[in-house]
């Protein structure tokens, strides 16, 4: 997530864009360094001074949608292609054509880019994927698959549901499967990396990655051949969600929906064809965030990795686990650190946003958070005992991306201003 209110990205010139602050940003710029001298920021009394941030350069484009930080190379994509920066400004690289990080997800995963989305083809869209070295722009791999990356692999899943697993470090396959009814991967409730697969045969197996070794005795599913099926991994459970085709093998969504269960201790088998709901399981950090999807609209609550305590969380909030807190958020303005054992405020944060980076799950570190004013954009982290600000930097902007140390923002004449961030003190 990033803070987004921003539009579709400007087409990107092919040049080099290391250029000096105008005159007006010079202007503003020293006038609110001057007056942060000697006026504190109204966090609390016991705050200390917040120290400068140092602006870097001016990049092309009035969006962050397609813009990414990693490893100290900022990458913008304006659709048509993506060109990497250092922080500078300075031009590294430039890829022209179909790769493009606004219309895919993008992963990080070591010193490589991973992208994976669809691009056009014969007939509608089609699924790709392309990994790029970070310091040389070159494509180093590509699939016309999906590819999420996890455990330190590349799991790439096709349209017949059958996987390859890579190692990121060589790109050398490790681990395969054949086509298969469903297929998941188990990123954060097992062990290891695995791999959920439910077989033709009509066989549940668990597989480790990357040895392929079975997590667990096979476990039979009967599930008619009228139906489609969605495996979602949980904490102590594997669900089946079953979906009918409709309309003469069309898939109708919503559709009729039917869940079964296999519990992860017992390898028992439940059933639950009354239900008519769907939910998803998101790892936050101690514990699950279950969102829940049913006739009278979607929920969330939390659940703990025993699976014995939940709590709701308030009608139309949102909690997510970054920067080892858990962070509720509900109307604008609207955002505390909560307990996760029972949900209870730690540290509210009300007026304030946090600055998200464009990989999912956030980047390392303490939060950046950014609260707007009449002059500017106020900075701070998040430290033991509350608020430490940071400094401030002279705009407004519709949204701003970030990653240690570096935080790029919008500009209101269609520019993209980078800074790096001094640590709290």
């Amino acid at each position: 997530m990033i803070i987004d209110l921003g539009s579709p990205p400007a087409a990107e010139p092919d040049v080099e864009m290391s250029r000096p602050l105008p005159p007006y940003w010079r202007k503003l710029l020293a006038a609110v360094v001057a007056a942060l001298a000697c006026v504190p920021l109204l966090t609390t009394a016991s705050l200390p001074e917040p120290s400068p941030v140092q602006f870097l350069a001016f990049l092309p484009g009035n969006s962050t949608e397609g813009l990414l930080m990693h490893q100290g190379v900022i990458v913008l994509s304006d659709g048509l292609g993506m060109t990497g920066y250092a922080p500078d400004g300075t031009k590294r690289w430039h890829i022209a054509g179909d790769a493009s990080a606004s219309r895919m997800q993008p992963q990080p995963a070591e010193h490589l880019l991973v992208l994976s989305g669809e691009r056009p083809g014969a007939g509608g869209a089609v699924p790709y994927s392309i990994a790029i070295d970070l310091i040389t722009g070159e494509r180093v791999w590509s699939s016309d698959s999906y590819v999420t990356v996890f455990g330190g692999y590349l799991a790439a899943l096709r349209d017949d549901q059958s996987v390859e697993v890579f190692e990121i470090s060589t790109l050398k396959r490790v681990f395969s499967l054949p086509s298969q009814r469903a297929v998941a991967l188990d990123v954060f409730h097992a062990a290891k990396p695995a791999i959920v697969a439910l077989g033709v045969d009509g066989l549940l197996r668990t597989y480790e990655v990357p040895s392929g070794a079975p997590a667990h005795e096979p476990v039979r599913i009967d599930v008619p051949a009228s139906q489609d099926v969605y495996l979602n991994p949980g904490a102590d459970k594997i669900v089946l969600e079953l979906m009918e085709r409709q309309d003469g093998g069309n898939e109708t969504w919503p559709g009729p929906l039917s869940r079964m269960a296999v519990d992860r201790g017992t390898l028992n088998v439940s059933y639950d064809q009354a239900e008519q709901n769907q939910s998803y399981e998101r790892d936050c950090g101690p514990v699950i965030c279950v969102q829940s999807f049913a006739n009278q609209g979607a929920s969330v609550e939390v659940l703990s990795r025993d699976g014995q305590t939940r709590w709701p969380v308030p009608q139309d909030g949102w909690v997510e686990w970054r920067h080892d807190r858990l962070f509720r958020t509900g109307h604008p303005g609207d955002l505390a650190v909560v307990d996760p054992a029972n949900g209870s405020v730690l540290v509210n944060l009300a007026g304030w946003e946090i600055v998200y980076s464009g990989w999912p799950g956030g980047v390392g570190g303490p939060a950046l958070l950014a609260q707007r004013g009449l002059t500017g954009t106020r900075l701070a982290r998040l430290g033991e005992r509350g608020l430490l600000p940071i400094g401030s930097i002279p705009l407004l902007p519709n949204e701003c991306t970030y990653e240690s140390p570096f935080l790029a923002c919008t500009t209101q004449d269609g520019q993209i201003g980078v800074w790096r961030v001094a640590p709290a003190r």
